[in-house]
């Protein structure tokens, strides 16, 4: 078996320019890497997510200026542009597709928004449904002068959306309504002055909720109730001394439910500074969701952006941005390790990826 990826790129430094989107093959077995193709229109495409079938790419634009998501299809191992949809957000840094896939909603940091979008019966972005724009705040760092909604995702029961908010050091609740695509405030949460909360995964079964926090890299778990939406904080376990994030720019990334539902894993990017570049793993308690044992892998380079599991669970794909690199690293699911790099392909900036096709060679 053989799974196609899509790469997403990010020029961090100016906003402006792009390194467009990659396609990269895996051989199942080996877990070897092959750069296929590449596109680029020119839309700083940080962040992408595929449809259920695969074949379809939707890429946002991380520009300072424009916001935009844009639709392609995957025709074979090459990308075909279909269309981008113009919005009214800047800094377009994540999305995700309803369960039903007729909306996309996209988090805008620099406008502070949360935009959704509909989509055609052949999943073309047509119109914007709905803007909702954070409401005012800010945390103490320099970084933090206003709201920064970062991520948006849907919970298993597809009735709420998540939204944690880097700049005003809070967590978002809305409700959702799958007819309209209509988002509703309805709750919040607060983390320590100065955390930045980054991304957040629900737990499928256990009905809890655990935040990374960017700035000083901690876990939240949150107890999560689907009936009302509303959430209660449990506990926080800091991955780092805050010594060491004193005096190193490090900042938490990704964080993942490994697919057997047993580990919490949360990628920390050192920024050049090396030794500081890992993958942790934390166990999750099958009782009450809480975390312990953290332990820490190498990811294989340096600025461990994005990662995913492939989807047999035999791997993890990273996107180690400083090192221009995506790498696959060994997965062993019995007990939740990653071990060896067993494929590097070069991607300029590599900043997010998805799985794509999976395919019989």
């Amino acid at each position: 078996m053989e799974t196609l990826f899509c790469v997403g790129t990010l020029d961090y430094k100016t906003f402006k320019g792009s390194y467009g989107i990659h396609v990269v093959r895996m051989d199942g077995e080996k877990g070897s890497l092959t750069h296929v193709s590449e596109r680029n229109d020119g839309y700083n495409p940080s962040f992408l997510i595929s449809n259920k079938t695969g074949t379809g790419i939707y890429t946002v634009s991380e520009r300072l200026e424009d916001g935009a998501l844009t639709f392609y299809h995957l025709n074979g191992e090459e990308l075909l542009f279909k269309s981008a949809l113009n919005l009214p957000g800047e800094g377009c840094v994540h999305a995700q597709m309803s369960p039903d896939q007729r909306f996309i909603l996209v988090a805008c940091w620099k406008t502070a928004n949360v935009i959704v979008c509909s989509l055609d019966s052949k999943g073309v972005p047509t119109e914007v449904v709905c803007n909702v724009r954070m409401p005012d705040g800010h945390g103490p760092l320099e970084r933090q002068t206003q709201p920064n909604p970062h991520q948006v995702v849907f919970d298993p029961s597809g009735r709420w959306v998540a939204i944690p908010d880097l700049g005003a050091d809070r967590l978002h609740l809305a409700s959702y309504e799958p007819i309209s695509g209509e988002l509703t405030l309805r709750h919040r949460a607060n983390v320590a002055p100065g955390g930045g909360p980054r991304h957040l995964v629900f737990h499928p079964t256990n009905g809890c909720l655990y935040l990374f926090t960017e700035m000083d890299t901690a876990i939240y778990v949150f107890g999560f109730d689907q009936q009302s939406g509303e959430l209660s904080f449990k506990q926080k376990t800091c991955l780092l001394p805050k010594a060491l994030l004193e005096r190193a720019e490090i900042q938490g990334a990704e964080i993942q439910i490994s697919p057997d539902g047993k580990y919490v894993f949360a990628s920390v990017r050192g920024y050049y500074r090396n030794g500081q570049d890992q993958i942790f793993r934390l166990t999750i308690n099958e009782h009450d969701g809480s975390v312990h044992s953290p332990v820490c892998f190498p990811c294989g380079g340096k600025c461990p952006r994005m990662f995913e599991f492939t989807p047999d669970h035999r791997f993890i794909i990273v996107c180690n941005q400083a090192d221009h690199e995506v790498v696959s690293l060994e997965y062993e699911e019995k007990h939740g390790t990653i071990g060896k790099v067993c494929g590097r392909v070069h991607v300029p900036e590599a900043a997010a990826v998805t799985s794509a096709v999976i395919t019989n060679p």
